[in-house]
């Protein structure tokens, strides 16, 4: 029979040719489960997360599919597990949500086609694109920064799908929260990781230029070394300490001689570590200011 987790509905029974008498006498006998109208369940398989999401698109029709949290979940975005634990499921704005006794959260919605939804493993499931724009409409904009610099970090969506997604998009709150989210990612210069990004942020709020993600500085042909950002117009270089492995002996006498080569070639070299940037950015972004004043930068009037 077609069990998926344990779980089989009315239909796949009498598909398998079990009149409604059959199925009633095995939910009496305890070999079926009822679990809710149309819905049956083995009562071998123990009860699960993974098995109450397949519930809740079995029991909300077959244009049903995971969504928001749920579908963030299963796609592996970063979402604290505290966060995603009862089931989300869309469908179309015409079909009666099944809620199954509060544990399924059904979200209807009049643009939901079978272009959103996909299959992922064992799930139907929204695409990654829809399910990041189901999270802009319902997490602040702060969470929703996480999710998507881990998402692109992570190679789950890519930049340019997610901007043309939203230069598509018609409007509405999901929008804006993405427009304003997507800031780091609009030129080439494109973060590498969740890090990158915030300090990107935090540099576009200073008003400061963007600089070159990982840099590589040469002398001719050679190359001196590969910088965490770079403002090659100024000759100026920062490095963030945790970034890449800087621990061991051998990694710190590595850093320093190629520090010392890049200082030779007339580069300024600025150094400052994560949790500075993340407890302290003001004082950070001051330093690096008076770093770039002194290659010649100017704030522009």
């Amino acid at each position: 029979m077609s069990w998926q987790r344990g779980l089989i509905t009315s239909a796949q029974l009498r598909d398998n040719g079990l009149t409604y008498h059959a199925v009633r006498w095995r939910v009496v006998r305890g070999a079926l489960l009822h679990i809710d109208r149309g819905l049956y369940c083995s009562p071998h398989v123990p009860k699960s997360w993974d098995q109450l999401a397949v519930a809740a698109c079995l029991l909300n029709g077959p244009d049903a599919a995971l969504s928001h949290l749920s579908a963030a979940r299963v796609w592996g975005f970063a979402i604290s597990r505290s966060r995603r634990e009862k089931v989300e499921v869309t469908v179309p704005h015409y079909r009666p949500p099944r809620t199954h006794h509060g544990q399924i959260v059904v979200h209807q919605s009049r643009r939901f086609t079978a272009r959103d939804r996909v299959t992922c493993g064992e799930h139907r499931v929204t695409t990654k694109i829809r399910t990041i724009f189901d999270l802009a409409s319902t997490m602040t904009e702060v969470a929703l920064k996480r999710v998507v610099d881990a998402a692109l970090a992570d190679r789950l969506v890519t930049r340019d799908d997610l901007i043309k997604a939203v230069e598509l998009c018609r409007g509405g709150r999901a929008k804006g929260v993405l427009t304003s989210v997507l800031g780091p990612y609009r030129d080439q210069t494109t973060p590498q990781s969740v890090p990158e990004a915030d300090f990107f942020r935090l540099l576009a709020d200073a008003g400061i230029p963007r600089p070159i993600c990982q840099f590589e500085i040469r002398d001719g042909d050679r190359l001196l070394g590969r910088v965490d950002f770079a403002w090659p117009e100024y000759r100026v270089a920062l490095e963030i300490d945790g970034y890449r492995h800087h621990s061991s002996p051998d990694a710190h006498a590595h850093d320093s001689r190629r520090e010392t080569a890049i200082r030779a070639n007339d580069w300024l070299v600025g150094r400052t570590t994560p949790k500075e940037v993340e407890q302290t950015p003001e004082l950070v972004m001051v330093a690096l200011r008076a770093l770039l004043r002194r290659a010649g930068w100017r704030i522009a009037s």
